[in-house]
């Protein structure tokens, strides 16, 4: 093989590995890309789910107050039924529960 013909290898060789790392830069380049677009999903996802949890820890206080409601009228009902109550004790505890919204 003449001085030449090794020089063109050469050549030809650089000329490869020079298109394959800059197919890899770009490769790398479009990876680093979707990690960003990645990271940027997480952010929103997990401020999504925050505000999930606040919003779930409003509907548990919520849904106390509702539970504590039916009993005081369950027990004001049992107790106008039994003639326990009279008909304006039976007001009186409904007007108490409406003035607590």
């Amino acid at each position: 093989m003449t001085t030449d013909e090794t020089l063109n290898g050469l050549r030809y060789e650089k000329e490869k590995l020079e298109k394959k790392i800059k197919k890899l830069k770009n490769e790398n380049d479009g990876l680093y890309y979707d990690i960003r677009m990645l990271n940027v999903k997480y952010d929103e996802l997990n401020f999504e789910y925050e505000d999930l949890e606040f919003r779930n820890i409003d509907l548990d206080y919520e849904y106390s107050v509702l539970e504590k409601k039916c009993e005081t009228v369950y027990r004001i009902a049992n107790e106008y039924l039994m003639n326990q109550a009279s008909l304006e004790e039976v007001l009186d505890g409904i007007m108490l529960l409406n003035s607590d919204n």
